[in-house]
């Protein structure tokens, strides 16, 4: 699963980066909004994580240009759970106060979400193929 984790926090970012890996998670952690931007429509995303680092305009810029993108994408935001508002389109809220593990939980429970289709091929779920006899 490819996921892309964007802040201006370099630290955390990398930290939670790292910690996504760790777990199994193709991660993307671009060094700035443009190549997030860029990154968003050049890969095919599972998720996006939103660090707490992001201003609310930036957050949802980027949910935006997500769902466009990525319409079945998870997307999480990665801040104080009591701070709003968050933009329309996040899918969970992990708390910035617990061990960034918590973002591998978010990720294995995400369940593809059923959003309305933009009419891509993209859009089209693959069937699984068994390989061998």
């Amino acid at each position: 699963m490819r996921v892309l984790v964007v802040g201006k926090d370099t630290e955390a970012r990398v930290l939670r980066a790292s910690v996504l890996r760790e777990a199994g998670f193709d991660v993307a952690v671009p060094s700035n909004l443009k190549a997030a931007m860029a990154a968003i429509e050049a890969h095919r995303l599972r998720a996006i994580v939103l660090c707490e680092s992001l201003s609310v305009n930036t957050m949802a810029e980027l949910t935006e240009a997500f769902r466009r993108k990525h319409p079945h994408g998870t997307v999480i935001a990665v801040t104080d759970p009591s701070f709003r508002p968050l933009p329309e389109g996040v899918d969970r809220v992990v708390s910035s106060a617990v061990h960034p593990k918590a973002l591998v939980d978010a990720l294995m429970s995400a369940a593809p979400i059923a959003r309305p289709s933009t009419g891509t091929v993209a859009d089209i779920p693959q069937p699984i193929r068994k390989t061998g006899s």
